[in-house]
């Protein structure tokens, strides 16, 4: 009991400390004497009680202000809670500018021109495909407490745009990093493997089906009469036998299976345009594809301005200018950023070059799962080919077979994986041609966390697998 009042023993004020610890020995010194007494030691040196408390007193005092001197070095509880943060320190991180980006890429050029002064965040996460990335509840929420939205535009990230229509915000302030920019055609860079536009045909007449479907939808025309044209439009082609790949001769025997429902009495009009609407998407290989003037492809050009270093000065040119104006008071910070920035750019362009220089140039052939690397292969001189087009669809037979044409012909070593697809058709046909598979990326990930670390990584790769 005497032990557990002493250890529990607490100082109640500084100027205390020292009478406490005495007193606290005081009653320790009782306890002792009481415990030698027991035991019979007093009586072994002749002394008795009294005369044994005269000899313990000195050395219980010396042991006392041990103690008390001691004390003032032991912490004490902390009893009051700890003080709430001051006022400047919250407003310092309430202060920084909200940002949404669409994708990792504009993400960390954000983060890199905004520094400290920015929370950037990307809407598709790493590792998520963002040509059918659908955004949560929670980032429709996040998306409306942004005081800057970054895309990239192009068709790449169209479903930024319902979510500005719906919030109805005069506030924010939207960049589109590739305003200004011409695109290329990805007509011009989706060739199969072998050079030829196998597509083309089967393009065009998804494209006048579409108009027809788009009229019959908007009134113009009944859908009787949209189906007698698509009729007349499918008759005029011939044989479907002759040069045209496999995935159009399907949807055009499929068209016309859908007419001679509607001939037989078994579909109605109505019904047969809706059935053709749905195919039609599926020839497109895209989702929502509703009207042939608001596609959610890259219909208007190649979107992937970024994997030229030399483009992304652009990009950050854009994001720096959205930043001043949602914050001029840090203009010079913002353009100090961008100004290191673009000429770590364009070091890194002369790096690539030099890095690249390693290929031989019969092996300089970028063969990918996605064509998304039309501005990185012009900027180097290089060749691309791709088992999907960069707006997305269907691996065909025959792209197969052009791909496993030029990997023999030209004797490529590799073809390149991207993660965040789906690819087990590139893993097969590398099996079937006996090469190795090489990784490259078109955003920043988790494993490569920066868009400078991202394109090294790709050179790197490249370099390793093809020289």
């Amino acid at each position: 009991m005497i032990l557990s009042l002493i250890f529990n023993q607490r100082p109640t004020a500084n100027g205390e400390n020292f009478f406490n610890a005495i007193d606290t020995q005081y009653h320790y010194s009782k306890f002792l004497i009481r415990w030698v007494s027991a035991l019979g030691l007093v009586k072994q040196i002749n002394l008795n009680l009294f005369w044994a408390r005269i000899i313990l007193l000195p050395a219980i005092i010396v042991l006392s202000l041990s103690v008390a001197c001691g004390t003032d070095a032991t912490p004490t509880e902390v009893t009051q809670p700890p003080a709430e943060p001051s006022q400047s320190i919250q407003k310092l991180v309430s202060s920084k500018i909200n940002v949404q980006a669409t994708n990792t890429v504009l993400a960390d050029m954000v983060r890199v021109i905004g520094g400290d002064l920015v929370e950037s965040t990307s809407i598709v996460p790493a590792g998520a495909d963002v040509h059918i990335y659908q955004i949560s509840p929670a980032q429709r929420i996040a998306i409306s407490k942004a005081k800057l939205l970054v895309s990239n535009g192009l068709g790449l990230d169209d479903f930024l745009n319902s979510e500005l229509d719906n919030s109805n915000r005069s506030d924010v302030v939207h960049v589109v990093a590739s305003q200004g920019l011409t695109p290329e055609a990805l007509e011009e860079m989706s060739l199969s493997a072998n050079g030829t536009d196998s597509g083309h045909h089967g393009e065009e007449v998804a494209e006048k089906v579409e108009h027809l479907i788009h009229e019959a939808e908007e009134g113009v025309i009944t859908p009787e009469e949209a189906v007698e044209h698509i009729e007349e439009l499918l008759g005029g082609h011939g044989d479907l036998e002759d040069g045209h790949g496999h995935d159009e001769e399907g949807m055009e025997d499929k068209l016309k299976e859908i007419i001679h429902e509607v001939e037989d009495g078994h579909l109605t009009a109505e019904s047969a345009i809706e059935s053709m609407e749905q195919l039609i998407e599926q020839h497109h290989g895209e989702e929502g594809h509703k009207e042939s003037e608001h596609h959610h492809g890259h219909d208007s050009g190649d979107p992937h301005f970024w994997l030229n270093p030399v483009l992304a000065i652009h990009y950050v040119e854009q994001i720096t200018e959205g930043l001043i104006q949602v914050d001029p008071a840090n203009a010079e910070v913002y353009s100090a950023n961008a100004d290191q920035y673009k000429q770590e750019l364009l070091d890194l362009d002369q790096e690539i070059a030099r890095e690249l220089s390693q290929v031989p140039p019969e092996h300089r052939h970028l063969i990918t799962f996605h064509d998304a690397y039309g501005y990185f292969i012009r900027k180097y001189g290089w060749e691309l080919s791709a088992f999907v087009p960069g707006h997305g669809g269907d691996v065909t037979p025959q792209t197969i077979v052009g791909i496993l044409d030029d990997i023999q012909e030209d004797g490529i070593p590799a073809v390149f994986s991207e993660p965040q697809f789906a690819e087990d058709v590139l893993q097969e046909t590398a099996k079937t041609a006996g090469v190795a598979v090489g990784v490259v990326r078109s955003l920043v990930d988790d494993t490569e966390p920066t868009y400078l670390e991202m394109m090294r990584s790709n050179v790197r790769s490249l370099v390793e697998n093809l020289k």
